[in-house]
């Protein structure tokens, strides 16, 4: 559309779980989707504290310190393009949202945080009245890291 994309993001292609029907799980590849230029993210996460309160004094002890899982929310639109359409971009979205699996994503703003796995929390798109062409959506997202296990 001749518009500059500041920040792009792309879903990475890799074979990921999901539900059949029956309940069973089984994979499939899906290839790379690049996010449709309208999208937008903001992201936020959570310091894990605890915190003790002192007997006598002011102030709390902080003892454990850590960090959550980034929560990422995405909003956009799916619009008609020269290469594909608004309902194809969108069906390839729920595709991705279908999944019962973290899937590698990249883009400038995740890899500044270091996440290189997400996985979708919540969906959520509206079709507009009288607006063809046009399909808004937004969905959160929670970043996933591999935690391997010693024994």
């Amino acid at each position: 559309m001749g518009t500059p994309i500041v920040f792009s993001a792309k879903f990475l292609g890799g074979s990921y779980k999901r539900f059949k029907p029956n309940g069973e799980i089984e994979s499939i590849p899906m290839a790379d989707f690049q996010l449709p230029p309208a999208t937008m993210f903001s992201f936020r996460r959570a310091h894990n504290v605890t915190r003790t309160n002192l007997l006598g004094a002011n102030g709390t002890v902080k003892e454990i310190y850590g960090f959550d899982d980034w929560i990422i929310d995405v909003r956009g639109l799916c619009l008609d393009e020269p290469t594909r359409s608004a309902h194809d971009q969108l069906d390839e979205l729920l595709k991705w949202e279908e999944l019962a699996d973290s899937f590698g994503v990249s883009g400038k703003l995740f890899e500044q945080r270091k996440i290189a796995r997400v996985c979708v929390a919540d969906w959520s798109d509206n079709l507009q009245q009288a607006s063809p062409g046009v399909i808004p959506f937004q969905f959160q997202l929670f970043s996933d890291e591999a935690i391997e296990l010693v024994l």
